[in-house]
């Protein structure tokens, strides 16, 4: 106990310390700034403007009336959006139709105080209510969609007084890459928000960020920052204590693993020589029941299939080219005596026999996928499935919807040149989807997407694999390693099924454990992102 209250003494000595030193100006300013700010919240701007005039009158040092005229600039440019939205809610001989609450109300006055008016539907109902009654989303929705630059720019200072953060930081991006000519406004109102000194040259915008002209020149140059120092990335990386394997950095033990079932995948490609036919017509020639299927065991696959020899061997040598190509991103140790089970029928009739899903192309249950032969899309079928049991193999169920189907998205449209498994291609239904959605402004949100737990639509599959995709390459795969980390830290601390985590609780988690994962916001990596996929053809 003695500990802690000497602990409070030297606290309450180095704060009495530090306002001493304050001049009495300084001290005012500290006490009215978090009334002002209450004020704002509260919509009282007219009380806002008053309170920081009064503290404006009495200042003396230059940097205090600095700080202080610039406050001032932006409160009054906060308040006349405010102002034109209540001119405009009350406009004479135009009735305002808002919803609230999913109430349809008439509005006929607003001012600072609130607003007035009546339900739709209920011509003698009486509807009143403080700004604060309502919430500062429900007032931002208010706004109009096409407002002028100024006014665009106004808003974003609203958002930011009202903790719309995500709201005001997109607008700022968006005024910063279409306005120049405000940047200097907009560079003095972070740096009051930041509480930091202007950098030289301002603020810019650089991939979908608010950063300063030096940080842009640093990562136009390929430099990340990592433990506060600019570096390349591959400097990053061995600093991190990595190494590369092909093109993927992996951890040392991680590269002994690959390099050695690469080295097994190249000694079976001379045992089967893959010759593409199981996409081609004539594999189901020698029509074989499905109990006299063939069968053939790889290092990680026990394959069955009614088919010819050569299409037997094609299917054994994709599932290995896969399962190479699939541990580049997992990191795992898969027990050689429990191999993955692969049929593929000769046809739909017996795969619906033998329990395949009606309407379905290929179905993953557990330790083992099926399909049946369809020349020009078994290869598909086959990673797509595949992708779905080899992250059953390494999480079991307990990994996000949108990794599930982004990733099987991602691998089915892999395609064989020649005896080599191309992956990283693009999927040009779901490109198509996504760039039409970003136009339209009807794309989900990235974290409705990524804490999605049923209800998956044709939509939800291109918005996934997107995002994988844009994972994998964007800006030479930066984001491709982190992407790992993020899985590994899922799989760690196994939360993504669990009961007790619900709602908004759920929601906060994941996106923390994302930003961690990424060192980035959710709300920059999903303007990334945007502008990524409307670039690609």
């Amino acid at each position: 106990m003695k500990k802690y209250l000497l602990l409070l003494v030297i606290f309450l000595f180095v704060i009495t310390g530090i306002l001493a030193e304050l001049s009495p100006e300084e001290n005012l300013w500290s006490e009215k700034k978090p009334e002002i700010a209450r004020k704002i919240a509260a919509y009282q701007y007219t009380e806002a403007l008053k309170a920081l005039n009064s503290v404006l009158n009495i200042a003396r040092s230059d940097d205090l009336k600095s700080e202080l005229t610039g406050y001032l600039e932006d409160l009054k440019c906060e308040k006349s959006v405010f102002d034109n939205l209540t001119k405009q809610l009350s406009a004479r001989g135009k009735r305002q139709k808002i919803i609230i609450n999913n109430q349809t109300i008439w509005i006929n006055k607003a001012d600072e105080n609130g607003f007035e008016g009546s339900i739709a539907g209920l011509s003698d109902s009486v509807y009143i209510k403080k700004w604060t009654d309502v919430t500062p989303r429900q007032i931002y929705d208010l706004f109009p969609q096409d407002m002028p630059k100024t006014e665009y720019l106004y808003l974003s200072f609203f958002c930011y007084s009202h903790n719309l953060l995500k709201e005001g930081e997109k607008i700022l991006v968006s005024c910063l890459k279409r306005f120049p000519e405000q940047q200097a406004q907009i560079s003095r109102f972070i740096c009051r928000l930041r509480n930091i000194t202007m950098p030289e040259g301002g603020f810019e915008v650089y991939e979908g960020q608010i950063v300063s002209h030096e940080d842009r020149l640093y990562m136009e140059k390929g430099y990340v920052k990592y433990e506060d120092r600019w570096m390349t990335y591959d400097e990053m990386m061995e600093a991190k204590g990595l190494v590369k394997f092909k093109d993927k950095w992996v951890k040392p033990e991680d590269a002994e693993r690959l390099e050695f079932d690469e080295r097994a995948l190249e000694a079976l490609k001379g045992i089967l020589a893959p010759k593409g036919v199981i996409d081609k017509p004539g594999a189901d020639s020698e029509k074989l029941v499905w109990d006299s299927a063939r069968t053939r065991e790889t290092n990680h696959y026990i394959v069955k299939a009614n088919l010819s020899q050569d299409a037997l061997d094609d299917v054994c040598y994709v599932m290995e080219c896969f399962f190479l190509e699939a541990s580049k991103i997992f990191r795992f140790y898969m027990d050689p005596k429990n191999k993955l089970k692969v049929y593929v029928f000769k046809n739909q009739d017996e795969y619906l026999k033998n329990g395949g899903p009606f309407g379905s192309g290929g179905v993953f249950m557990g330790s083992r996928i099926m399909t049946f032969y369809q020349p020009g899309r078994t290869t598909s079928v086959l990673l797509h499935e595949g992708t779905h049991q080899f992250v059953h193999l390494v999480t079991g169920s307990d990994v996000p919807l949108w990794i599930n189907e982004g990733l099987a998205g991602y691998y089915e449209t892999s395609k064989f040149e020649g005896v080599k498994l191309k992956t990283n291609i693009i999927h040009q239904r779901h490109l198509r989807t996504m760039q039409e959605r970003i136009r339209d402004k009807t794309q989900s949100s990235f974290e409705e997407i990524i804490n999605i737990k049923l209800g998956f639509t044709s939509y939800e599959y291109a918005h996934s694999w997107s995002l994988i995709y844009f994972f994998m390459n964007y800006k030479g795969g930066k984001y491709s390693q982190k992407f790992n980390d993020y899985f590994d830290e899922l799989k760690k601390q196994g939360w993504y099924s669990n009961p007790d985590l619900k709602g908004a609780e759920y929601v906060e988690r994941h996106r923390k454990l994302f930003e961690e994962a990424f060192g980035q916001s959710v709300d920059v990596i999903e303007r990334q992102w945007e502008e990524y996929i409307l670039g690609l053809k």
